[in-house]
């Protein structure tokens, strides 16, 4: 750019020179220019000279609107549009500039710093890349902090406005990574969870959320305390009920149900008998496809089991030792899609939880509940495998060459076709099966309603 403007504008060697050295100066220290027109760089020219032998270079820079990059206080630059950059250790990152930016929490490994990534927080300007170490201490008790502050606002302690809603939100987002971190933040968090859902009613079923709402969070439209909740409950399945603190916490976590699972997936009864064991067969086999592939060809495969686990149950699952330690997992959920991008929130934006099989005993959990599936790698060769179940339901499941004979008591959100090609596993709300011919109908009367 500055070249360009020394040809147009004829300007002497000295101060092209000159101008140079300026832009140098201004990457080395990681400043930016506001682009301006030739008739302005033709003003600035005129009176270059005269700073120069004048040494006012710090009033040619004004002139020129040079201007630091700043980003978010606490935040150190490390990268400009478009480019990547390896983060050191967990971090929180931004993207921007000019005091508006967009931010990603907890994060690790390489980070690409562009729209696509971080969405595009002001157009049409140039943005930089800006990261933070995750301080853990300091987000445990910012974020018991803002828990405090809701329960508090819950039980009429201390009532917030809705733009201080708000704030103590983008609190909990920055923070809830930690939520798994200590047994005091787990218990404090289902703490809020539960009394929400028995003072307000379960999210999608109360009628502050009944229908959903805008995918707007900071926004001032009466949702805040519901978003915020959202946040927190979120937070738990994201953190709380990973395969590792799912072992941590396994005496907390039993019996622990998010009562807006009866909207969805939707109401599962307990076991009659917990102590129960049911063995099912599962193709533990993807061969390897030659020739050109076709859609999900080499895409681990999903082996239903016919059988749910109930929210808040603590299901186990026993498999051979072939399985053991070879990228076998253990799926409860059949709704893996991310809807953090949809418009407008009608469930959780994750509801599965999955289990890596690294012991020949499983214990799984989902506080939404959900069906039980095997993830069988891709080129995956151990043939039919016999695979224990306990303080799991039956679900109905129908297949080319079975089908169930055993729900018409069960009263399920799902049931399961299984075929055996393009896409061999579909899940069918147990309305649009029911009246069918050979087909279990439901004792109790089926609600219609539509899927989230």
């Amino acid at each position: 750019m500055l070249k360009r403007i020394c040809i147009k504008q004829n300007l002497s060697l000295r101060s092209k020179e000159f101008l140079n050295w300026l832009h140098i100066i201004s990457k080395t220290i990681r400043m930016r220019y506001v682009p301006l027109s030739i008739t302005r760089y033709r003003t600035i020219y005129q009176g270059i000279n005269g700073l120069v032998s004048r040494g006012l270079v710090l009033f040619f820079l004004l002139s020129l609107q040079l201007v630091f990059a700043q980003g978010p206080p606490g935040y150190t630059l490390c990268a400009e549009e478009g480019e990547m950059f390896t983060l050191p250790e967990r971090s929180h990152v931004a993207f921007g500039a000019q005091g508006m930016f967009k931010y990603r929490y907890n994060q690790t490994g390489t980070i690409t710093f562009n729209n696509v990534t971080f969405g595009d927080p002001i157009p049409g300007v140039h943005k930089s890349g800006y990261y933070q170490i995750a301080d853990a201490t300091q987000s445990i008790s910012s974020l018991s902090w803002a828990m405090q502050a809701i329960k508090a606002h819950l039980t009429g302690t201390t009532l917030l406005s809705n733009a201080q809603i708000n704030s103590v939100a983008d609190t909990i987002k920055a923070n809830i990574f930690v939520v798994g971190d200590t047994v005091s933040l787990v218990l404090q968090a289902f703490d809020l969870v539960d009394y929400y859902e028995s003072n307000n009613g379960p999210l999608f079923l109360n009628s502050a959320s009944l229908g959903g709402f805008p995918n707007a969070f900071g926004a001032s439209d009466g949702y805040e305390l519901v978003r915020a909740v959202f946040r927190i409950q979120q937070g738990i399945r994201d953190y709380v009920y990973t395969p590792g603190n799912v072992l941590k916490y396994l005496s907390i976590l039993e019996g622990r149900k998010f009562k807006t699972a009866d909207f969805f997936p939707g109401v599962c009864p307990y076991p009659e008998d917990p102590n129960t064991s049911y063995t099912v067969q599962i193709n533990g086999s993807m061969p390897k496809e030659y020739g050109k592939r076709t859609a999900w060809s080499s895409t681990p495969a999903r082996r239903p089991t016919g059988y749910y686990l109930a929210p808040g149950s603590i299901g186990i699952v026993k498999v051979p030792a072939a399985m053991v330690n070879t990228d076998f997992r253990i799926l409860v959920g059949a709704h893996t899609y991310d809807h953090t991008g949809r418009n407008n929130v009608k469930r959780f934006f994750r509801v599965t939880t999955t289990f890596p099989i690294t012991d020949t005993i499983t214990q799984i959990v989902n506080p939404f509940g959900g069906s039980i599936y095997i993830i069988t790698p891709y080129e995956a060769d151990l043939g039919n495998v016999d695979v224990d179940l306990t303080n799991v339901v039956p679900a109905p499941f129908f297949s080319a060459k079975t089908f169930s004979q055993t729900c018409r008591s069960i009263c399920l959100p799902f049931a399961e076709a299984k075929r055996q090609r393009f896409r061999p596993v579909v899940q069918i709300p147990i309305c649009g099966v029911t009246g069918r011919q050979g087909i279990a109908s439901r004792s109790a009367p089926c609600q219609t309603r539509s899927m989230p």
